[in-house]
């Protein structure tokens, strides 16, 4: 089952990586480009950047999933260590009905641990000790802001203010989102906490993703031997265009 997990998440990788290749080449320079196409009418550009978006979250979730499913392998079939030892790291985030609930559980937990000890509980506890739960929040999504920038920082591209103000933001929805439930006494969830979730994240993603773009840091190579994302695109576009 991990395998087949594996590699289903390196084929849909690889689709979402040549699908944005496809839609703006130049996002596969190290000069990079912006993903707001100048060349097309508001609404037209303001979909197609969240198409990359969608892209560009696709392409991350689906390489760490992936790595950690090798490593699941390695340590359940060559070392013999237990399931338990390996829970897992995701949990289908395109199923989140919240921003809280995207983040605590859904999206890939790997640095949860340095996010809460180094920005929700510090050792002296200013956030929580001043701010309450707002300062938890935002000292949490802080931490997760200054590691994007080193990042950034780290590949020789410079820092830019959106590379970290998505994950600020991330913090701010969390907390509407706790005001709402001690306004109404319900939780933000179903239908409606779907479509503001996914609003919410794509709108201040594309801010992220159009640095990263710019900066030239989604150029890279596929690590997936045949390319089947580009036989799987390419398939659909002459399947669609022929008819």
């Amino acid at each position: 089952m991990v395998t087949l997990k594996m590699l289903f998440k390196l084929v849909v990788h690889d689709i979402a990586l040549y699908t944005m290749r496809r839609t703006r080449p130049l996002l596969d320079t190290a000069a990079g480009d912006t993903i707001f196409d100048p060349d097309l009418d508001p609404i037209p550009r303001a979909a197609l950047a969240v198409l990359l978006t969608l892209c560009c979250g696709t392409v991350a979730y689906t390489s760490i999933d992936a790595v950690f499913h090798m490593t699941t392998l390695v340590g359940r079939v060559l070392l013999r260590q237990p399931a338990t030892d390996w829970p897992a790291l995701s949990a289908r985030p395109w199923m989140a009905t919240s921003i809280t609930d995207f983040w605590s559980f859904r999206w890939h937990q790997s640095a949860r641990h340095t996010f809460i000890s180094w920005g929700a509980r510090p050792g002296a506890r200013p956030g929580g000790a001043l701010l309450g739960r707002p300062g938890a929040l935002l000292g949490a999504f802080a931490i997760s802001a200054v590691i994007h920038y080193v990042s950034m920082w780290g590949v020789g591209e410079g820092i830019e203010l959106n590379a970290g103000a998505f994950f600020i933001q991330m913090g701010v929805g969390a907390m509407l989102e706790h005001v709402w439930m001690n306004a109404t006494g319900a939780r933000v969830r179903g239908l409606w906490g779907w479509v503001w979730t996914m609003s919410w994240t794509l709108f201040w993603g594309t801010f992220l993703v159009d640095v990263w773009a710019r900066h030239g840091i989604i150029a890279c190579d596929s690590f997936i031997p045949g390319r089947p994302g580009k036989l799987i695109v390419d398939g659909i576009i002459a399947l669609v265009t022929k008819n």
